[in-house]
Formats: C-alpha cells, sequence, structure tokens
C-alpha cells in the first residue's frame, strides 16, 4: 500500500495490514482534522517508509499523553500522529492512504466525545481508551 499528502511532497510505502483500525472521536482528533472524527490506521513503524520532510506538532490526546501531529509543510495535509502511549506504532491518517478501502475501521474511541449525529454501524466502540490503548 502507499499513500501521499495532498500536494505530494510526502510519500508512503506500507508492508503488511494495520494492527490497529480506529475512528477516534476525541475532541483533539476533530480539531486537528477538522471533521467530526479522524479515522487511524497503526503500523509498526519499522513497516511503514515516509519519504519527504514532515512537520511536527506536539499535542496531546483527551487521554491527556503527548500526540505528535505530523503534516506536509508544503500542503498543511495531515499524514500520522506519533501516540507516545503506543510508541511502537505509528497512526497514519486515513486520507493520506491512497487505497485504504481494503481497510474499514473495527474500532471507535473516544465515543464519550462523538457527535450525537454520527452513527458508524457494526464497530465495536470505547468511551475512551481499549485496555491494550494503555488504559
Amino acid at each position: 500500500m502507499d499513500g501521499s499528502c495532498l500536494c505530494g511532497k510526502i510519500t508512503l510505502r506500507l508492508t503488511g495490514e494495520p494492527e490497529l483500525r480506529l475512528v477516534c472521536h476525541c475532541t483533539h482528533c476533530q480539531k486537528h482534522t477538522g471533521s467530526a472524527f479522524s479515522l487511524l490506521y497503526a503500523y509498526p513503524r519499522e513497516h511503514v517508509e515516509i519519504n519527504g520532510v514532515l512537520h511536527r506538532y506536539p499535542d496531546s490526546g483527551d487521554s491527556g499523553k503527548p500526540v505528535d501531529r505530523l503534516f506536509c509543510p508544503n500542503c498543511g495535509s495531515s499524514v500520522a500522529a506519533d501516540a507516545h502511549i503506543m510508541p511502537e506504532l505509528l497512526f497514519l491518517y486515513g486520507g493520506a492512504l491512497n487505497d485504504g478501502a481494503n481497510f474499514s475501521p473495527v474500532r471507535e474511541i473516544f465515543c464519550d466525545s462523538a457527535l450525537p449525529w454520527v452513527h458508524l454501524a457494526g464497530l465495536e466502540r470505547f468511551a475512551r481508551l481499549p485496555s491494550e490503548a494503555g488504559q
């Protein structure tokens, strides 16, 4: 699988399948993406090759733990999130993948912050984080 930012200055090459396929409703993801939620695919770092230089915005998630938001300095596209709570994984934003259709999300996290009109059928829902994400 591959991906890129909007302008193409950042490109991605991914091997294997994502370990986690999430929809995050935390307020920080809402603000960062300008949307109701973020779609995230978590890959082991060694399975992600990034070409180009990303800029890093230090943030924290609703968990209170640090999350660095990685984006293209040219077009501003969100590319990945570096969640310190799970340092072995890199969370790639769904929009950065060229063909994410094969990997539908399976979990929703931070549903206590979800907008009331967002209803995604068939996903496992968590008010905050599932136990494997450090809760």
